[in-house]
């Protein structure tokens, strides 16, 4: 929350590395994401401006039709994430 207090606009860049379905009902996922307070367009917009950068490990679980995040995880990135993965 506090990115969200810090800047006027909050604009994101994500790149999914991996989604596994585990089964009928659940799925992983690996997602790496670039928040800035200016508009992010590629990876290459990383090296004009500090952007914070998470890696995220999800889990997802359906229920009713709909996919919920059952678990996250997730620690600071690098910005070779956003290209290589994690």
């Amino acid at each position: 929350m506090r990115l969200f207090f810090q800047y006027k606009s909050l604009h994101l860049l994500t790149r999914i590395h991996e989604i596994k379905l585990l089964d009928d009902h659940q799925a992983s996922a690996r997602v790496t994401l670039a928040m800035a307070s200016v508009d992010l367009q590629s990876t290459d917009d990383l090296s004009k401006t500090r952007a914070r950068l998470m890696n995220f490990e999800l889990n997802l679980r359906k229920i009713d039709g709909d996919w919920f995040f059952s678990k996250a995880q997730w620690r600071e990135a690098q910005p070779q994430d956003m290209i290589n993965g994690f």
